[in-house]
C-alpha cells in the first residue's frame, strides 16, 4: 500500500518536531530571531504558523530561512510549514500540474523542488519567503513537466528499431508480431512507455475511439501511422 509523500513527511515530523533536541534548537534560534519566541517546541511553532494567515506567518518563515543557512533543522522546520500551505491550497492538484499518471509522483517532485528552493535561498533575506519559495517550486515543477511532455512527444519509428526476428514465425498473426516488436523496442529503451501502451492497445484491436481518447488529438494519427510502419518493417524482416 503506497503512502503519500505528504503523509510520510508528517510522520517524520511527528518524530522530530517535539524532541528534546528540537526544543534546544528552538531556544538557540530565539536568541538570533526573537520572532520565534513564545513556542515550546518547533512542532508547536509549525502548528502556529500553519494556523494563521500566510502574511502573519511571513516573519516566522523569513527567520527560519535566514537560520537555514547554518542549521539544516531550521530548513526542515520551514519545509514542514510550507508543506501545510501546499496541502491547504491543493497546488499539486491543479490541472496545469497534473501531468503524471500518479498524483503522488507529482507531490514527490513538488517536494523535491521545494526543498531545493529552501536550500538555495538559505541564509538570505526575502520578503514573503514562503510564497516566493512555493512559487519557485511550482514553477520548477511546471518546467519539468513541460520538458517531459516534449520528450514524450518525440516518437521513435519502429521501422528504425532492431526487431526480434528470431522470435517471429509465419504462424504468428500480424498483431502478435507487432506486440513482440513493441515490447522489444520498449525493453531496449527505444520507445516511451506511454507510446508502447498505446501501440499495444491498437495492435491488440482496441476500438479506435478508445485509443483516440487515451492518445489525444496530437497522438491519435501517429499511433496508427506507427503501426503501419511497424507492419512494413516486420514484412521486410521476414522477407
Amino acid at each position: 500500500m503506497s503512502t503519500s509523500p505528504f503523509t510520510e513527511l508528517e510522520a517524520d515530523w511527528a518524530r522530530l518536531g517535539a524532541t528534546a533536541t528540537a526544543r534546544r534548537a528552538l531556544a538557540a534560534w530565539v536568541e538570533a530571531e526573537p520572532v520565534l519566541s513564545g513556542h515550546a517546541s518547533p512542532a508547536e511553532l509549525v502548528g502556529f504558523a500553519q494556523s494563521v494567515e500566510a502574511g502573519e506567518a511571513g516573519p516566522i518563515e523569513a527567520s527560519l530561512l535566514r537560520l537555514a543557512g547554518a542549521d539544516s533543522f531550521a530548513a526542515r522546520t520551514l519545509l514542514q510549514i510550507l508543506v501545510g500551505r501546499i496541502q491547504e491550497a491543493g497546488l499539486e492538484r491543479r490541472p496545469s500540474l497534473r501531468v503524471s499518471e500518479c498524483l503522488d509522483d507529482v507531490r514527490a517532485e513538488l517536494l523535491n523542488h521545494l526543498w531545493e528552493a529552501i536550500v538555495s535561498g538559505a541564509g538570505t533575506e526575502a520578503d514573503s519567503s514562503g510564497r516566493v519559495l512555493i512559487d519557485r517550486a511550482v514553477g520548477a515543477l511546471r518546467g519539468q513537466r513541460r520538458a517531459a511532455r516534449r520528450r514524450e512527444a518525440r516518437w521513435v519509428e519502429l521501422s528504425r528499431v532492431p526487431l526480434p526476428t528470431t522470435e517471429l514465425d509465419d504462424a504468428r498473426t500480424v498483431a502478435e508480431r507487432v506486440v513482440l516488436a513493441v515490447t522489444e523496442a520498449h525493453r531496449r529503451g527505444r520507445l516511451h512507455p506511454s507510446h508502447a501502451r498505446l501501440l499495444l492497445a491498437a495492435a491488440a484491436g482496441a476500438p479506435r475511439r478508445a485509443v483516440g481518447t487515451t492518445a489525444g488529438p496530437g497522438l491519435y494519427r501517429s499511433v496508427y501511422y506507427q503501426l503501419h510502419l511497424a507492419t512494413e518493417a516486420l514484412a521486410r524482416a521476414q522477407a
